[in-house]
């Protein structure tokens, strides 16, 4: 069981790049590298036990896709994925996910709503594409940042 005080979440470095493949591969899981990618990670002891992938697929785009959310299974249903989550929406303003519809629930209740394919952009539409073929039961969920305007907000932008 995961120490809640010792909880940490960390931006992976180059250095870290191969520990988190192995992890990858361990839980038989094919994550890659695919674009501008910046790798989260929770440890306990000295082994990963939970990482994600933030890929943005090209400089400018502001749609960056969230991937690659694994936990071991040791780890499982303490809070790890919501933890990371939550780190990442405070770092990002719009993430775009693809989870196979059994996960609807896990992703709402972290803030995701399922969205459809119009609302992304081209580059991760051929990608979902791509990955739907292989699974018919992916769909796509999004988070986007929403700032609430106050009525002292609304009267300094007038």
């Amino acid at each position: 069981m995961m120490n809640n005080s010792l909880f940490q979440i960390t931006q992976a470095a180059k250095t870290d790049k191969k520990a988190v493949k192995r992890f990858f591969k361990q839980q038989k899981f094919s994550a890659k590298f695919i674009g501008l990618d910046n790798c989260y990670y929770i440890k306990s002891a000295n082994d990963i036990v939970a990482a994600v992938i933030i890929s943005q697929i090209k400089p400018n785009l502001n749609q960056l896709l969230l991937h690659g959310l694994v936990v071991d299974k040791e780890f499982r249903r303490q809070g790890s994925a919501s933890r990371l989550l939550t780190y990442l929406k405070q770092k990002y303003q719009l993430l775009i996910c693809f989870a196979d519809k059994g996960l609807t629930s896990f992703y709402q209740n972290n803030g995701f709503h399922p969205i459809g394919i119009s609302e992304i952009n081209n580059e991760l539409s051929g990608r979902y594409k791509q990955y739907h073929s292989k699974n018919n039961k992916l769909l796509i969920f999004k988070y986007a940042l929403v700032r609430s305007i106050t009525k002292a907000s609304k009267d300094r932008l007038s």
